[in-house]
């Protein structure tokens, strides 16, 4: 699993919560430029929170 936190502070603060065990990679992006992953790495892509910071319609 990985999750994408676009604030650093936030993705510390997620990064103190994953457990041993856990199988979840952590990385500071945005949402909109996900071009770091490959194309169909995922099934499923949750957006938890508000996109107030997309100001663009493309976006």
């Amino acid at each position: 699993m990985s999750a994408v936190e676009y604030v650093q502070h936030n993705l510390e603060v997620l990064k103190s919560k994953i457990e041993d065990g856990m199988t979840i990679e952590a990385v500071q992006g945005d949402a909109v430029d996900l071009s770091e992953f490959a194309d169909n790495t995922f099934d499923v892509t949750l957006v938890l929170g508000p996109l107030y910071h997309l100001y663009e319609r493309d976006d």
